[in-house]
């Protein structure tokens, strides 16, 4: 029995040295997205930075481990056998809960998926006994440390609220004393600013933390704390002292010094306080495994885990361990900057390809918003308005993909905010979601920057929603996952534990090629969106062309699948069309999102290359548009398992299928060579032979309908493919005549 559960012991630490990786990805958008979007060092400075921050941050979280220990169940009403599987049962949720939303880009919070876990589980073996004891079923609460859960899920979801409004107006009052032309001010405003920033950071970072540092003696920290007023005052006075000198003597930005600190202080905070979330139950379950085996004890199910209620240290060798894989994963984790990408698009000031689609709830707060805003305007002091409006009147917006997303002065508000809002909670032992307060301090401060205008702000409202409600979705699947594994493993014994191992390994496997297949697409999406603001002509029209060969060229393929799939009835061959056609629509949707950016950059020609580069996005988008009215039904006939085709009608297709080919290898010829407006009779004379074939087709079909030689859904089927055949043959021809027409300007 001693050999089954050091098994365990094996596996949690495994599942820790997984968790760590895992969380640390979701978690690396807590401290580098700001310092990140706003470009303030090389990628590799800002990981040196935070990878000091984490590794010395690590050395600060051994009191918070007493979380997973006590904080949500009472231990000495559980025995060993039982803590045991439950702190089985909440890694394993955390290691596939927090890798699903990783797969999806989405930040969410190792935290909450912590105490909801512990909470489920805990309430899965605490209903176990309460049924097998024949008690009655209010004394869960017996067991179950309510009242720290309720202030620790209280703390999490309050701590929400006051980032989001202590970032909205510290980046609005921070505004309005910098605005977006804060050069000026930088020598005096941005001393004093960075002096006091990086006071409170130093203040509640390494003051307030040292409070749980295990290598702190108390005479140290009574004496820091004794004369922390003075201590601090000194160093803010002194650091604005300096930077008024270096920067008269060296022009250091001293906003960017700021967000480096920052980044260094956030990264140092979200170790110590989320260091816990990983290595907190398997540190519990093998003191329990200790104070087990020392017992001397033989029954598992009869020893209780009283050890667990005090408090313990944490070995100082699991905390550099911790520190150095998460520093690891920092550097070789690809989807770091999966769930980065995230926080930063939804922040960014400038435009861009949207990547949350509007939803009603998010059109009624967008909609309520500029209702009051209407209301508010009637008691404004017209001057003040004006002056106001002033300093939040943006420079020329720079578009291109590699620009900041915002300024320094943004990222220096959000940075100093959310890592005292954080150090704060760790000091007080509350296990604060990192990634909640971070979110939110951003969303803040991009809210009252005005980054959220008319054009975005359903987009924006849209992605924090679901950021939000991805929140709430982790708190509740965390609760019952962890309850559902641990009922199963009190009803399965080994069995069950071993399969249950064994599809978390597959599925993080297959998440895993998930993430890989997505990673592609988005760069692909980025080197469709890759343009220069400097631009010339010849770099914007072969942007063009590039797009549209390269529609032109896969729709061939698409018809022919399309057919195959449709006369063989396989719904695998048809998902195959089905994801070119969506590559072709992602392609079409991300090449008309260049279209300011590639303007601005036109020169003198810019209204006839501006044309032309119009009306090729326009036919583009309407190809993928009929491309999908193609796929869309004959997917839909197959699912439903519809009589198929006939074999006149697959001879019909297939013709018009093998002539639309030859037609597109002639409108490609002429698109891609210098041809001019005197081929345009022939491009229309060979339209309409195409035509004329597509006519004799129909006609075929309607006395094949006349006879009833084919079922009823055959028929509208394949009308409806010759129709979208005939519309991408009009849609070649709208692109050819473009391409001839502008060569003739040339």
């Amino acid at each position: 029995m001693d050999y089954y559960y050091l098994a365990i012991i094996v596996v949690l630490f495994a599942l820790t040295i997984l968790n760590l990786t895992i969380g640390v990805a979701n978690d690396a958008v807590n401290f580098l997205n700001n310092a990140w979007g706003a470009k303030a060092a090389s990628f590799k400075v800002l990981m040196i930075t935070a990878s000091a921050g984490v590794f010395v941050g690590a050395m600060f979280a051994g009191g918070m481990m007493e979380v997973a220990r006590s904080g949500v169940f009472h231990p000495q009403y559980f025995a060993f056998g039982e803590v045991i599987m439950i702190f089985l049962a909440v890694m394993l949720t955390n290691v596939l809960l927090i890798d699903f939303f990783n797969t999806l880009g989405l930040p969410t919070s190792t935290t909450v998926s912590l105490v909801a876990g512990l909470l489920g589980a805990a309430f899965a073996y605490s209903a176990i006994k309460v049924s097998a004891n024949g008690e009655a079923f209010g004394n869960i609460a017996t067991y179950i440390n309510t009242d720290k859960a309720l202030a620790m899920i209280s703390a999490i979801f309050v701590s929400i609220t006051i980032a989001f409004f202590v970032g909205v107006i510290l980046q609005y009052l921070a505004r309005i004393v910098f605005s977006f032309s804060f050069e000026r001010y930088k020598l005096v405003g941005g001393s004093i600013f960075s002096g006091i920033a990086i006071g409170l950071i130093s203040y509640f970072i390494f003051f307030k933390g040292l409070k749980s540092a295990p290598f702190v003696t108390e005479d140290l920290l009574k004496q820091i704390t004794g004369n922390i007023l003075l201590i601090e005052g000194v160093l803010m006075a002194g650091l604005t002292f300096l930077f008024i000198i270096l920067q008269s003597l060296f022009r250091l930005n001293v906003f960017k010094v700021v967000v480096i600190y920052g980044t260094f202080a956030l990264a140092m905070s979200f170790a110590g306080n989320d260091l816990v979330n990983f290595i907190g139950p398997p540190l519990a379950a093998y003191d329990s495994f200790s104070a087990y085996t020392q017992s001397g004890a033989t029954d598992p199910m009869a020893f209780t885990m009283e050890s667990l209620r005090g408090g313990a240290p944490t070995p100082t060798l699991f905390l550099l361990a911790s520190g150095l894989i998460m520093v690891l994963t920092l550097w070789f984790s690809k989807k770091t900057r999966t769930v980065i990408r995230t926080s930063v698009d939804l922040s960014r000031q400038n435009e861009g390809q949207e990547k949350f689609d509007a939803n009603p709830i998010a059109r009624s707060i967008v909609k309520m918003t500029i209702m009051g805003g209407k209301v508010l305007s009637v008691i404004r002091i017209p001057s003040v308005h004006r002056w106001i409006d002033g300093r939040f009147k943006k420079p020329e917006i720079n578009n291109n993909p590699e620009a900041p997303a915002f300024d320094m002065v943004r990222a220096a508000v959000s940075l100093t905010v959310a890592s005292s809002l954080i150090a704060v909670g760790t000091s007080m032992k509350l296990p604060l979601s990192t990634t909640y307060v971070t979110f939110m301090v951003t969303m803040g401060t991009s809210l009252a920057d005005r980054a959220w205008d008319r054009e975005s702000a359903v987009f924006r409202v849209s992605g924090v929603i679901t950021v939000i409600g991805g929140w709430f979705v982790t708190a509740f699947l965390a609760f019952f996952a962890a309850a559902l594994i641990a009922w199963i493993f009190y009803l399965g014994g080994y069995i069950s534990v071993v399969a249950l191992i064994a599809l978390s390994v597959f599925l993080l496997i297959r998440s895993s090629i998930s993430h890989r297949r997505r990673e592609i697409e988005h760069k692909e999406a980025e080197e469709m969106m890759h343009m220069e603001t400097d631009a010339g002509e010849e770099e914007i029209i072969e942007l063009s062309k590039t797009n549209v060969y390269a529609v032109l060229d896969v729709i061939p393929e698409i018809l022919e699948t399309t057919n195959t799939g449709l006369f063989k009835e396989k719904t695998k061959t048809l998902k195959k069309a089905e994801k070119m056609v969506r590559q072709i629509d992602k392609r079409t949707s991300v090449f008309k999102s260049t279209m300011n950016v590639s303007i601005a950059g036109l020169g003198e020609n810019y209204l006839t290359v501006g044309d032309y580069y119009i009306k090729n996005t326009d036919i583009l988008r309407e190809i993928a548009v009929s491309l999908n009215f193609l796929i869309h039904p004959v997917s839909e006939h197959v699912a439903n398992q519809h009589k198929n085709l006939t074999k006149s009608q697959f001879r019909d297709l297939s013709d018009i299928i093998s002539k639309y080919n030859v037609f597109a290898a002639y409108c490609r010829e002429r698109i891609s060579g210098d041809y001019g407006s005197e081929y345009q009779d022939e491009l229309l004379a060979k339209q309409l032979e195409f035509k004329n074939h597509v006519q004799e087709i129909r006609l075929n079909q309607i006395k094949r309908i006349k006879s009833k030689e084919a079922a009823s859904k055959s028929n509208i089927l394949f009308f409806n493919m010759i129709a979208e055949v005939y519309n991408l043959s009009k849609f070649l021809v709208e692109l050819t005549e473009n391409e001839l027409k502008f060569n003739k300007f040339k």
